[in-house]
């Protein structure tokens, strides 16, 4: 199975990239291959709902780093979503990226399994991101 995780913590070396790597590396002992993408240090805007990529067999009117992001989604099996959790929720630069996948209601996502890693020093904040995941999967 081709996995890609996107990662999106701002933090380089920190608690998610740490848990991202075991969850790379014991898939790969498994026989996947992993592609680590770490979104939150790419340049990706937020989606305009323009729905310019509804009309243009799901490419986004904006030029910006998430162009790759989505080439490299078109391959995978399965998607991963990696976050902390800072203020109640997935960072934004996560989000920015889940947001813009919007692109693939245009042509349907070419993945059919996902998964949820998140991380946070606290305990009783993960609802947020958990009914968000929910919800996106639905």
């Amino acid at each position: 199975m081709n996995i890609v995780v996107l990662s999106g913590s701002p933090r380089k070396g920190a608690n998610t990239d740490t848990m991202v790597e075991a969850f790379a590396e014991t898939a790969r002992e498994g026989g996947h291959t992993v592609e680590v993408v770490r979104v939150a240090g790419k340049k990706i805007a937020g989606c305009l709902g323009c729905q310019y990529c509804f009309t243009h067999e799901g490419t986004c009117v904006q030029k910006d780093d998430m162009a790759d992001v989505i080439e490299s989604l078109k391959g995978a099996d399965m998607v991963v979503f990696a976050s902390p959790i800072y203020w109640f929720d997935i960072t934004a630069q996560e989000k920015a990226a889940i947001d813009r996948l919007y692109a693939f209601g245009a042509t349907g996502f070419p993945f059919t399994k996902t998964a949820l890693l998140l991380d946070s020093h606290s305990e009783g904040v993960y609802d947020a991101a958990i009914a968000m995941y929910k919800s996106t999967c639905a």
